[in-house]
């Protein structure tokens, strides 16, 4: 499939872009829905106000791409990398997404919302997370290291593992049960 150089609010639905790639391409208040995007590199392109509904952008790569004001809403997302998009204005949320293997290495996600999505195994090394919030989200195996959680809600996330002494939890909110996940590299058996 391809697509135009710049487009504004249109709407692309059950479409499929697999394995391709773009280059500088611009896309304005335009909404994805049910499109195969698996496998495709953007390269210097521009997403603003944009929406993916149920598609499917599994191992997507945005190399020096602007992703602002993006909403990811039941989508799967499986090893994509966001590690070199663009960080002026990177802003996203993710609702009901499955996000396995997705890399948001070094990236400033500040106050980024995940509401019930899988983020198993993730890579949040180095990445700012200042005020972001978990709701409802499986962390299992997620990779915390240098990254800033200060303030972040995390209380009804599961699956967590963080080791405080390598990353910044000032103020970040957990729930009682994630407390093992703070501890295990002691290796302490927490009894109730």
């Amino acid at each position: 499939m391809q697509l135009e150089t710049y487009q504004v609010g249109k709407t692309y639905t059950n479409l499929v872009f697999a394995g391709n790639t773009y280059e500088r391409r611009e896309f304005d208040g335009c909404e994805f829905v049910s499109c195969d995007l698996s496998n495709v590199s953007f390269t210097t392109s521009t997403f603003s106000n944009c929406t993916f509904r149920q598609c499917n952008l599994s191992m997507v790569k945005f190399k020096k791409t602007g992703l602002s004001e993006i909403a990811f809403e039941g989508c799967k997302l499986m090893g994509a990398d966001f590690s070199t998009a663009n960080d002026f204005t990177l802003s996203m949320r993710f609702s009901g997404c499955i996000l396995d293997y997705a890399t948001f290495a070094g990236k400033p996600l500040k106050k980024t919302i995940f509401k019930e999505c899988r983020l198993n195994e993730v890579n949040f090394t180095g990445a700012d997370l200042a005020q972001a919030v978990f709701q409802q989200c499986d962390m299992s195996r997620a990779q915390f290291n240098r990254t800033n959680l200060t303030g972040a809600d995390l209380v009804s996330s599961y699956g967590l593992s963080i080791d405080p002494e390598i990353n910044t939890l000032k103020n970040a909110k957990i729930s009682l049960h994630a407390l093992p996940g703070l501890l295990e590299r002691h290796q302490l058996r927490i009894e109730e």
